[in-house]
């Protein structure tokens, strides 16, 4: 009798709902969604901020931008020049 109470709140407990899919691995699931979107959205910037670095798409960004781009480069290149 207890031993059964205790397994059916098991049971509740590991289901999130009535599909019998464990809690445990809906959570897994929203969480890689949305690790999967933080990444997405990540590889959209670099790519974007690639894009800028060799020139390309330099002509809708901001003064501000374009000075933050060109001490970058400037950076860069000082440190190319430093390793030769």
């Amino acid at each position: 009798s207890v031993k059964a109470t205790i397994d059916r709140y098991k049971k509740a407990h590991a289901c999130g709902s009535t599909s019998g899919v464990p809690l445990i691995e809906v959570n897994a699931q929203q969480y890689y969604q949305q690790e999967a979107a933080k990444l997405r959205h990540q590889i959209q910037m670099l790519q974007s901020t690639n894009k800028h670095l060799v020139g390309d798409s330099v002509g809708n960004l901001s003064l501000k931008e374009l000075k933050q781009l060109e001490s970058r480069l400037e950076k860069g290149i000082a440190k190319i020049r430093a390793r030769k």
